[in-house]
């Protein structure tokens, strides 16, 4: 729902209330969360979601890249999109 709505804050908030409570976020969340991002011309806070992802041990798929690519690409920055 926060992803559809681009609200960013509220995909945060409640990632950050799961890992409060001992919930430990999926593949499923992180891309979610990174989605928003996206859509909100955030490619930096897609970016370390995506590090984050990976930080905690979880393996990114063809949705997590394609996502971090696209957050770079609407925004025009060609190179940065091509380093994924």
């Amino acid at each position: 729902a926060c992803a559809k709505a681009v609200d960013v804050d509220a995909a945060e908030r409640w990632m950050k209330r799961m890992e409060s409570r001992g919930v430990r976020p999926t593949l499923c969340s992180y891309n979610t969360l990174m989605d928003a991002c996206a859509k909100a011309n955030k490619p930096e806070a897609c970016e370390a979601w995506l590090q984050r992802m990976l930080d905690a041990g979880l393996e990114a798929n063809v949705i997590s890249y394609a996502t971090a690519i696209y957050a770079r690409a609407r925004r025009g920055d060609v190179e940065a999109a091509e380093a994924w």
